[in-house]
């Protein structure tokens, strides 16, 4: 991935910013007030959606929690992840602290805004360059864009749609006719050489194994609280169904114009609902649910991520 020298600038111009002892505490008060504030905010502005959580037992927002606990440990793993794509040992409870915090922040803000925390993060405490974290990072999407599509491929199939199998062969065929005829473009060979020589340095088998596994992880997280939500609203749903609803959440990352994405997952569902099988009525409420649970979540990793500061001590991201 080209990084242009007036972005990687700007980025080190507000680590630099960060870092100044007589800045960064004023900067921790700042991001304390702030989150506490937005919490309050959202819950002040939802609480007709918070009463939807009560048709959930004990035992059903347990699971809830549970799974999304999982699907944030998935990202965490992930940041660690990333760590050794470079020789970098990220502690857990640092790479908690931070998965937490970029959780926030894409909870609240617009566009992926963690994915930028992170980047700042690893920059300032393990120097680790914009342009790496990048380049990582894309790798890093793939291999969840190429899960979440497996999920879906093997949900339609589970639901007796046999044209994803077809798709398959249309994607391998291009893929055998590109590499057949690359030679014949010289433009299109002489990118993909530059751009294969960019990524040699990240075809590791350790990371790359570790980012599968932290992404499968952050699935199954995702797949059991979805599970638990749709059929709290009396979805009838399948193993087919659930992992084409799973899968096809993982794509509103693409297009988080929203704060949490409000809306947009909904949208995307909503596509696909006659081949899964769900009401508009099962989606929304579904969807409701599992935002107000995940509100109570990051509310419990950013309590975490406070006392992770104390017990981290200094050296660590704000």
């Amino acid at each position: 991935m080209v990084v242009s020298s007036q972005t990687t600038q700007r980025y080190n111009n507000v680590i630099r910013i960060i870092k100044h002892p007589k800045i960064r505490p004023a900067i921790q008060i700042v991001l304390l007030i702030a989150t506490l504030v937005l919490f309050t905010w959202y819950f002040l502005d939802n609480h007709g959606e918070f009463a939807k959580i009560r048709s959930l037992s004990i035992i059903e927002l347990a699971l809830v929690l549970i799974g999304q606990m999982i699907a944030v440990f998935g990202n965490v793993l992930v940041i660690i992840a990333l760590g050794m794509f470079f020789n970098k040992k990220i502690p857990l409870i640092n790479a908690t602290k931070i998965g937490a915090y970029s959780s926030v922040v894409n909870f609240f803000g617009f566009l992926q805004g963690g994915f930028g925390v992170r980047g700042v993060y690893l920059k300032t405490q393990y120097n680790i360059s914009i342009k790496n974290y990048l380049s990582a990072s894309v790798i890093q999407y793939i291999i969840l864009f190429g899960l979440a599509g497996s999920f879906i491929m093997v949900g339609f199939v589970l639901l007796g749609f046999i044209w994803p199998l077809f798709v398959l062969l249309v994607l391998a065929l291009g893929v055998v006719t590109l590499f057949l005829f690359i030679k014949l473009l010289p433009k299109i060979a002489k990118a993909l050489q530059k751009l294969m020589l960019t990524y040699t340095k990240f075809i590791q088998l350790k990371p790359i194994s570790a980012l599968v596994i932290a992404t499968l992880v952050y699935l199954i997280g995702g797949l059991l609280a979805f599970g638990v939500e749709l059929s709290v609203v009396g979805a009838h749903i399948s193993m087919g169904s659930l992992l084409v609803y799973t899968g096809l959440t993982q794509f509103t990352i693409l297009i988080a114009l929203t704060p949490g994405g409000l809306g947009i997952r909904e949208g995307i569902l909503l596509i696909a609902q006659s081949q899964m099988m769900l009401t508009t009525s099962d989606i929304i409420v579904a969807s409701t649910i599992d935002r107000v649970v995940y509100f109570i979540t990051l509310f419990i990793l950013f309590v975490f991520s406070i006392g992770a500061d104390k017990y981290i001590g200094k050296g660590d991201i704000l």
